[in-house]
């Protein structure tokens, strides 16, 4: 019987016909995907677009302003440092999912010639074929597949602490918007008080009752003003380009900004004027990404110490030369005299000592980060109480000028020259406001907490802006 099987073509070629096969169907065939720049750009238009319709009413023509929620959930779907930790992400899962299963046979074939004892051997034809099997020992499949999970698992931390980064830096880029647009309200108010007082001097140099370097000082006044409203609306540009950069859509988005709609999206819930000084936690995302990174270094090693022992490799032959086959079992062993892996294993152990110190390094910063941050609110805080205490003199500066305008006491420049220094110590007041809230987003994100709510925020924003206008 098995010399029948032996003499009958189709059945003796049949196991490598399959090896063919088998290996035709697991090839992965070219799709061409080239890039089409006009597509491209009418997808940007039409996300562009949805933004913008995001909470239209279906009678109001005008853009739907931009909110911080709309802006957080574009920020999500388009913005490119997400987008790039998300495309890696999946390339990796993409990997692991291919990654090696199982051992992997090979299948090696072609004509034979030159088949004979020595250099001057008859020139024979024929065919061979073999089908090698190599079984890795101690795990090495295993090892590898856990380095594939581990490297998604430190992928996916990766992304989670890039969302939560970008999160915090729109959260600090939103509340300079707002503060910057408070801040533009007093310098466009001084520039106009400022005209008023160069239109006033004017009258009284013409009126003899000052001179021409009143006249020029005011004008100079006015200069500066001017300069620092041009200066506040650059910096409203600036920021204004952020956020669009952050949430990945065209700068024309941020054309109207609902800066009075600040939803807040922290649980936490934490008050204000409370300074606490939090503790670092081992599920800081930051920590949390390097010990992620430290694990792929642990498996790392494992499979380098795994690749130094041999593969036993098992499989059949066939040879066809002329009308005689033969048929062979191979079974060997690769013993590796002089390099048992020793530069991949010392690598190995390098990166996870240094991954460790890695580690170790971002646990003091974050810690000295969250004792400076502390320290650097409290002092906000001073200074905000000294520039309150320095507003409400001003304060009672300006009601007494009015008093003494309404009474002919005092000339209408003495006026509004008190008007002007009350707009700069309300001025002084939001850069102090500013330091404060600077601190509180910089100890946010050193201790990967939310402590502001941001509806309390906007309210104490616009206390200025409201002191101005009354």
């Amino acid at each position: 019987m098995i010399d029948k099987v032996r003499r009958t073509p189709v059945l003796r070629a049949l196991p490598w016909t399959l090896g063919v096969l088998l290996t035709a169907t697991a090839c992965e065939s070219y799709v061409a995907d080239p890039l089409d720049f006009e597509d491209l750009v009418r997808d940007i238009a039409e996300d562009e677009a949805r933004v913008r319709a995001d909470g239209r009413t279906g009678t109001d023509p005008v853009d739907a302003p931009l909110t911080f929620e709309r802006a957080y959930r574009s920020m999500l779907e388009f913005g490119p440092g997400i987008t790039a930790a998300r495309n890696e992400l999946a390339r990796l899962e993409v990997i692991a999912e291919a990654g090696p299963r199982r051992p992997n046979p090979n299948l090696s074939g072609g004509p034979l010639a030159l088949d004979g004892p020595g250099l001057t051997g008859a020139l024979r034809r024929g065919v061979q074929a073999t089908l090698s099997l190599a079984l890795p020992l101690f795990g090495r499949i295993g090892a590898a597949r856990d380095v594939d999970e581990a490297e998604v698992v430190a992928s996916r931390v990766a992304l989670e602490a890039r969302v939560l980064d970008d999160v915090y830096a729109l959260r600090k880029d939103w509340i300079d918007l707002v503060l910057a647009t408070r801040e533009l309200e007093l310098t466009e108010a001084a520039v106009r008080i400022t005209q008023r007082i160069v239109q006033r001097t004017s009258i009284m140099v013409a009126e003899g009752v000052a001179n021409g370097i009143d006249l020029r000082t005011a004008e100079i006044d006015l200069n500066e003003a001017s300069v620092e409203r041009a200066r506040t609306r650059r910096r409203i540009l600036q920021i204004r380009g952020a956020i669009a950069t952050r949430i990945g859509l065209p700068l024309s988005v941020t054309d109207h900004v609902d800066t009075a709609d600040m939803p807040a999206l922290d649980t936490a819930g934490a008050a204000v004027d409370t300074v606490t000084t939090p503790a670092l936690s081992r599920e800081h995302p930051k920590l949390r990404e390097l010990a992620a990174r430290y694990e792929v270094s642990e498996q790392k090693l494992r499979l380098e110490v795994a690749r130094q022992y041999p593969d036993i490799t098992l499989g059949p032959n066939y040879e066809r030369e002329g009308k005689t086959d033969r048929y062979g079992l191979s079974l060997g062993i690769s013993l590796p005299l002089f390099d048992q892996n020793q530069r991949a294993i010392a690598d190995a152990k390098a990166e996870r000592t240094a991954a460790r110190s890695r580690y170790v390094a971002a646990m003091r910063q974050l810690q000295t980060g969250i004792d400076r941050d502390h320290a650097r609110l409290t002092l906000a805080r001073e200074e905000l109480t000294a520039a309150t205490e320095q507003k409400r003199a001003v304060t009672s500066l300006r009601a007494l000028a009015r008093t003494s305008l309404e009474e002919g006491t005092i000339e209408p420049w003495r006026y509004l020259d008190a008007l002007r220094r009350f707009i700069s110590v309300a001025r002084n007041e939001l850069v102090a406001l500013r330091a404060i809230y600077d601190a509180e987003l910089a100890l946010e994100r050193s201790s990967a907490t939310f402590r502001l709510d941001f509806e309390s925020f906007h309210e104490s924003a616009k206390d200025t802006a409201e002191d101005v206008h009354r």
